[in-house]
C-alpha cells in the first residue's frame, strides 16, 4: 500500500510539473486537471490559494499547484517606476533546436534567469518546444517522466487559453509569456527558492479577444551538472501577490523588475 501511494504521488508530481498553469481560466479546466490545483480568480485576487500539501508544487517549466493569477489593470495614477531592478545574466551557451540558453552563472541571478527562460518555453502550444524546455531545464530525476507527459501539458495549455484539445492552431491565435518580476531566497550556494511574476497574453484566434493575466509561479532551482535546473518542491513561504509592472502593487508586494540583456 505504501509503495502504491508513493507511486501515485510521484505520478501526480510529474503531471503537475508538466501541465502548465491551467488555472488561468477556471471554466476551461477539466476536473481531471484540478485535482491538486489551487488558484486565485481575477475577481478575488487577494484570496489565498488553496494548498494541497500531499503533492509537490511545480517549478518552471511546468505548472504550479499554488500558482496565483490576476487580471491586468492599468494604473489609475500613471506609471510608477519599480523600486528595484535586477539584471538577469544570459546563458553562456545554447542548446537544442530552439537554441535555448543554458550554462547560467552560479549565482541567484543566474538561477532566476534560468527560471525565466524555462517559463517562456513552457507557455506554448508546441509539444516540441515544451519537450525542449524540459530537456534543458528539468532536473535529471524527473526529466524522462516529465517528457512522457508533454502531450498532457499541451492539452492543459490549450484549454487554459481557449483552444480545443487538439487540431490545428487557429489563424491569428497567439500565446506569449513575458516574465516581469522575480523574488528569491538562496538556501545555500546550490539551491535557490524563486517566485517569478509573468505576464501571459493569449488570443485564441483571429477576431477573438486578447487576454492578459498575471501569473505567479514558484520554482526551486538547484545546481546540477554545472548548471541551474528546476525540481518539484514545496515553497517554504506563501506565494507573493501579483502586481503589474508600473503599478504600486508591484513594489508593495516585493517584486524586483527583470532586466534581461538590453531589455528593460
Amino acid at each position: 500500500m505504501t509503495l502504491d501511494l508513493q507511486s501515485k504521488t510521484r505520478k501526480r508530481t510529474i503531471r503537475l510539473f508538466v501541465v502548465l498553469a491551467v488555472l488561468l481560466v477556471a471554466v476551461t479546466v477539466s476536473a481531471a486537471l484540478l485535482f491538486a490545483v489551487g488558484f486565485n480568480s481575477s475577481d478575488d485576487k487577494n484570496a489565498g490559494p488553496d494548498r494541497d500539501q500531499s503533492a509537490s508544487n511545480a517549478p518552471a517549466p511546468g505548472p504550479s499547484s499554488d500558482a496565483e493569477e490576476g487580471a491586468v489593470e492599468d494604473p489609475e495614477e500613471g506609471y510608477i517606476d519599480p523600486e528595484v531592478w535586477v539584471k538577469l545574466p544570459g546563458g553562456a551557451a545554447k542548446t537544442g533546436p530552439f537554441k535555448l540558453p543554458v550554462k547560467f552563472p552560479h549565482t541567484p541571478e543566474g538561477a532566476a534567469s534560468m527560471a525565466a527562460s524555462s517559463i517562456r518555453t513552457a507557455w506554448t502550444w508546441d509539444p516540441k518546444k515544451l519537450e525542449a524546455g524540459l530537456r534543458a531545464y528539468a532536473v535529471k530525476s524527473v526529466r524522462a517522466d516529465a517528457i512522457k507527459a508533454v502531450d498532457d501539458g499541451i492539452v492543459g495549455n490549450r484549454r487554459a487559453t481557449g483552444l480545443d484539445d487538439s487540431g490545428a492552431i487557429p489563424d491569428g491565435a497567439t500565446l506569449t509569456a513575458w516574465p516581469i518580476g522575480v523574488q528569491w531566497t538562496a538556501t545555500d550556494t546550490n539551491t535557490v527558492e524563486l517566485f517569478t511574476l509573468t505576464r501571459v497574453t493569449y488570443t485564441p484566434g483571429k477576431g477573438k479577444k486578447s487576454t492578459t493575466k498575471l501569473v505567479v509561479n514558484p520554482a526551486q532551482a538547484v545546481w546540477e551538472s554545472g548548471d541551474w535546473k528546476t525540481e518539484p518542491a514545496t515553497p517554504s513561504q506563501p506565494l507573493p501577490k501579483a502586481g503589474d509592472l508600473g503599478t504600486d502593487a508591484f513594489n508593495t508586494h516585493g517584486w524586483k523588475a527583470i532586466q534581461e540583456g538590453e531589455r528593460r
